[in-house]
């Protein structure tokens, strides 16, 4: 019997893709993970890492999007964890929140933010206002002529249809759960909560702040910073992030200099056309996924030629990385001339070509102030020349 069960662990030792914020990618199976260290066994042995060394790691194969179910509840703890509940119940000050696979996710109403019920995505900005609100009490927000509503007092415990006890000027009403939009919770101020180590995310779309993670039996698991535990099988696991503000997009970043100049100058060209060739983020020239040998990044920049653009990086990040190549929609075509410069030193430069294969780059920016990326006329003028920077990322 024992030994069968060992068969059958070894068997679901998962397989991971673990990339490093050097710019390393270690494909093997996952040994051991905790807060402080990955451990993977690849082809060539064991290598063990400090959280600090690790940007992510993630099942390898295909990835099916997160899921949840139409009805589902979207639970915000004060940690920043995410949950998409099936069920939120509140019993004497402590919050249940019951997740798709047979979980359930406890912490005192306290650890809770907000529970997101019943806002269409068209009230999203409305939804974000009301949290931006300053009270000194609960709210219950509700939907009232298309738009919504709250009112300010106390929560208390749920009833079994999920509706809450809510106390207004000193009266203990009955809030129905069909006519709730949301709840917030009122916190006083208090000491910061501990760092996360890393942001475990699963299929079903939960995101959990893990403040301690341990790996047993082929689940994942561990505390949130408020103290919630969490776990997650790994074959429903998503991802695991260990970079905590340690990487910035460049497609999240406000650039200090954007400019486009086309091959042949003279005469205002009409908007549209300037807008067509402006730099994208995060989708290429035509509006649809970034597509580089073959593989979809939903992360990036996509540049025409001749583009400039520039950001400010003030000595904060030691790397810079991206992986450089013409668009495979180009279908071979496009030829382009690269140049990346720190300040007034040349980083990088040389030729990207359809014909090509992509370049990977991985270059130090330590006391870099300004990085500069120039999408120079290459070989063939200006055709085809749709540059992608996938994956384009400053490493502290």
């Amino acid at each position: 019997m024992h030994n069968l069960l060992a068969v059958l662990l070894l068997a679901a030792a998962p397989s991971v893709e673990l990339r490093t914020l050097d710019g390393r990618t270690l494909v093997g199976d996952l040994e051991n993970c905790t807060a402080t260290s990955v451990r993977i066994k690849t082809a060539d042995g064991v290598t063990e890492l400090t959280a600090e060394e690790v940007w992510e790691f993630a099942p390898t194969g295909d990835r099916e999007p997160p899921r949840s179910a139409p009805e589902s509840l979207l639970v915000r703890l004060t940690d920043g964890s995410q949950l998409v509940a099936e069920k939120f119940s509140v019993r004497e000050g402590k919050a249940t929140a019951r997740l798709a696979g047979e979980r359930a996710v406890e912490t005192p109403t306290s650890g809770v933010a907000d529970v997101r019920f019943a806002v269409p995505e068209e009230m999203d900005a409305q939804w974000q206002e009301v949290l931006k609100t300053e009270v000194t009490g609960d709210l219950v927000v509700i939907k009232k002529d298309g738009a919504l509503d709250y009112l300010e007092g106390v929560l208390g415990d749920t009833d079994e249809d999920g509706g809450f006890a809510f106390t207004l000027g000193g009266d203990t009403l009955s809030v129905k759960r069909q006519k709730l939009a949301g709840i917030v919770y009122f916190h006083k101020a208090a000491d910061p909560l501990p760092k996360a180590a890393a942001i475990v995310s699963d299929v079903f779309g939960n995101q959990f702040s893990a403040a301690e993670i341990k790996l047993e039996a082929g689940v994942l698991c561990g505390t949130t910073p408020s103290g919630a535990d969490w776990s997650v099988q790994l074959e429903q696991l998503q991802r695991v992030d260990f970079s905590q503000g340690r990487v910035a997009y460049l497609s999240d970043l406000t650039p200090v200099r954007d400019s486009w100049t086309p091959f042949v100058s003279g005469g205002r060209l009409p908007k549209s056309v300037a807008a067509f060739y402006a730099a994208k983020r995060d989708r290429s020239l035509e509006a649809q996924d970034l597509l580089v040998g073959g593989q979809r990044y939903t992360k990036g920049l996509s540049l025409h030629s001749r583009s400039e653009v520039a950001y400010r990086l003030d000595g904060q990040y030691r790397r810079f990385q991206a992986l450089a190549g013409i668009d495979d929609r180009a279908a071979g075509l496009g030829a382009v001339r690269l140049v990346i410069r720190g300040d007034d030193r040349v980083l990088w430069e040389g030729e990207i070509a359809g014909a090509q294969a992509p370049e990977m780059l991985n270059l130090a920016t330590d006391d870099v102030r300004v990085l500069s990326i120039l999408v120079d006329f290459g070989a063939g003028h200006e055709t085809a020349d749709h540059l992608n920077l996938c994956d384009a990322k400053l490493i502290r």
